[in-house]
């Protein structure tokens, strides 16, 4: 790549303590077919040997392989200053423990290019790996806009399918152009978890055209360990907090949507209470919830 002008594509990747994944994960970048990149390497305040690891390939690479050095703020942190430093006009997100397909970003920014869409999102594989880092299945997971679709017997915009839930992903399957990402601010930094999911609703309610690749273009590790399963209830909890902020403008547009998350809740409450260990205000909390929008489904139903 010429060094006197700016990249296709900015590729961010956060990350903290993974120094072992960076080998792997520029390995995989180098693979891809499209090489009109550059790679912005954010270090959330690691500990380990992340900085000594990044420094063998920045001496190689200035001009294509930046590591910047943070204090620990958050994944949401880490990815808002890669973005201010991203000099292209896609910015892709790729964290250090996903792979891609080598036809990745060929595919993903090759659908932007005419200008007609504003971000890409394709199909990945889900491997579930246990504490030990052994293999136990493998999944493909698409992207379906129209997954509850027939709960409100209509086709849904992808607002509205994101208003019933992250049917778009994890962020190493999105491509999106840093003007629309500089227009809606980036993630939420205030979100622990969850800012992907909080990021794809403002693209989508801000009218950002999405193109969905049906290409399992990217491999996905889930841990299933005890850790993953007590972070379970953490992660309900962020997911309440944007369904609360996003319930009035949802409950506007129709009010079936009070139906829909008064159900919602009532799952929420029983997964919380099957978890261990129980959380009760975050039980009561999804139990009044489901009440409140049970209510108001019935008084907009009795209206109209």
């Amino acid at each position: 790549m010429s060094s006197n002008r700016n990249p296709e594509t900015s590729i961010v990747t956060p990350t903290y303590n993974r120094a072992a994944l960076l080998p792997g994960l520029l390995a995989n970048v180098r693979a891809q077919t499209c090489q009109d990149f550059e790679l912005i390497v954010v270090d959330d305040g690691s500990t380990d040997d992340t900085e000594r690891v990044m420094a063998e390939y920045t001496a190689a690479e200035p001009q294509r392989i930046r590591y910047i050095r943070q204090k620990n703020r958050g994944s949401g942190a880490a990815r808002n200053a890669g973005i201010r430093e991203a000099r292209g006009k896609y910015v892709a997100f790729l964290d250090s423990d996903d792979a891609w397909d080598p036809r990745y970003l060929e595919r993903a920014v090759g659908a932007l290019t005419s200008g007609r869409y504003h971000w890409a999102v394709t199909a990945c594989e889900r491997i579930d790996i246990d504490a030990e880092g052994n293999e136990r299945s493998r999944s493909v997971i698409g992207c379906d806009i129209q997954r509850e679709g027939s709960f409100f017997e209509r086709e849904l915009s992808v607002y509205e399918g994101l208003l019933t839930g992250n049917v778009i992903g994890e962020t190493s399957r999105v491509v999106v152009t840093k003007q629309a990402l500089h227009v809606v601010g980036g993630f939420r930094e205030d979100l622990k978890l969850s800012q992907d999911y909080e990021l794809w609703l403002r693209l989508a309610r801000e009218n950002y055209f999405l193109t969905v690749i049906d290409e399992p273009l990217v491999a996905y590790r889930k841990s299933i360990d005890s850790v993953t399963k007590t972070r379970f209830v953490e992660a309900l909890t962020f997911g309440y907090r944007i369904i609360r902020e996003y319930s009035r403008d949802a409950i506007e547009r129709d009010p079936l949507f009070a139906k829909f998350y008064a159900q919602k809740m009532r799952i929420y409450a029983r997964d919380v209470y099957c978890s261990r260990p129980l959380r009760l205000l975050f039980l009561l909390r999804c139990l009044v919830s489901r009440l409140r929008f049970g209510l108001i489904y019935q008084v907009r139903n009795r209206n109209s």
